[in-house]
Order: structure tokens, then sequence, then C-alpha cells
């Protein structure tokens, strides 16, 4: 099977690794067999890395065409601070984040950790407490006035 990886999970993807294939409430063990060489464009328009699963022991229960869950194990990290994919930005100086102190826009440097499917962990540049924008687009500005509203 083939699955689509993200340029943050990319370094963490090895040729060997185990994986864990979820097919129609039927779960198989598998590895990763081949990481391609050659980014494309998924429908989002990010770039993604195909890379290829072998099931160990596929049986009659595997169709083809259907959708999957791919699970691969590649690190693990206890109490760790995680945002949304969708807070990280990246610019020339490295990855930030836009956080909210005293009402104002601020750009927070940030390192960051291991991943998953939704959110990237901040190993570095933000305390728990913090209040960052989950969402950012072409019209945030560093030093905009805003209010904070929690998320539910």
């Amino acid at each position: 099977m083939s699955i689509s990886v993200s340029k943050y999970d990319l370094e963490k993807i090895k040729v060997g690794q185990k994986a864990e294939v979820a097919i129609g409430g039927f779960t198989y063990e598998g590895e990763v067999e081949k990481i391609d060489k050659m980014a494309t464009k998924n429908n989002s328009g990010a770039a993604v890395v195909n890379t290829d699963i072998r099931i160990n022991n596929p049986d009659e229960n595997i169709f083809l065409g259907v959708e999957a869950k791919v699970t691969i194990s590649t690190s693990k990290s206890e109490g760790a601070l995680l945002v949304p994919y969708s807070a990280v930005n990246s610019d020339m100086e490295g990855n930030f984040v836009y956080a909210v102190e005293n009402g104002t826009v601020v750009k927070k440097p940030v390192q960051t950790g291991i991943s998953s499917d939704t959110d990237i962990e901040i190993t570095e540049g933000l305390s728990e407490n913090d209040q960052i924008l989950a969402e950012v687009n072409s019209s945030i500005a560093e030093g905009m006035q805003v209010t904070a509203v929690p998320q539910q």
C-alpha cells in the first residue's frame, strides 16, 4: 500500500520501521518498504512524499482501493506541549508561532519535536499557558491588536 508522508514526518520515517495497518475492521502488521526520493503535491498543495508499506500477512479481507489507516511508531514523548500544525509557520530564520501577549500579536521562534497527524510538539519557545493563533492567514501580522478567544 502507498501513503503520503508530510515534510514534518519525513525525517522520522525509515525503511524497515514497523507499521500497523487498519483496513475494514481488520488490523495487519507491516513495515515501511520504500520511500520515494521525489516530493509531489497533495490536493491541498502541500509537499508530500509517497511511501510504500508492505503488509506482512495479507488475507482475503484486504480490498484494493479501500482507504486504510496506517500507524508508524517513530518516537515517543511524554508530557509534550502540542500545538496544531496550522499554528506553526516557517521563514528564513526557522519555525515560529504567532502568540498573543497583552492583546498584541507577537512572533515567537520555536523548536519543534515529534508530531502526529494533526499536532506537532514544541520543545522550545513556548510555555504551557501561552496563547497562540491556531490558524494563520496572510492578514495576520506581528503587532496587530487582537482579542484571544479560547478554542472549545
